[in-house]
């Protein structure tokens, strides 16, 4: 997923800074399930309709391979409001996530 922050707001250029220290790189991705099949053969429940509600960042995410990979200068940040369809972009970025973790 690709995201933005606002530095407008003091919390965002705060949490830039940690970002690119990497003291904060953990991604916490919530969603509400809509639709899962457990696979009975392992045991592991596949996701195929989630809500998804939010992403944000942490200091330990729940899934250890939930990181941020990359800080960028002037593409990653913003210095007004998310562009529109940011949502859409997440959603087609936990679906690759669930299909990784299959």
């Amino acid at each position: 997923m690709r995201g933005r922050l606002n530095l407008q707001i003091a919390k965002a250029r705060e949490v830039l800074a940690l970002m690119r220290e990497g003291f904060v790189d953990g991604l916490s991705i919530g969603f509400r399930t809509r639709r899962a099949k457990r696979d009975p053969s392992t045991g592991l429940r596949r996701l195929y309709d989630v809500d998804l509600w939010e992403i944000s960042l942490v200091t330990f995410p729940m899934l250890p391979q939930a990181r941020v990979d990359a800080v960028k200068r002037g593409s990653f940040v913003s210095d007004g409001p998310a562009t529109t369809g940011v949502e859409a972009r997440c959603l087609r970025a936990l679906r690759r996530t669930v299909s990784l973790m299959r």
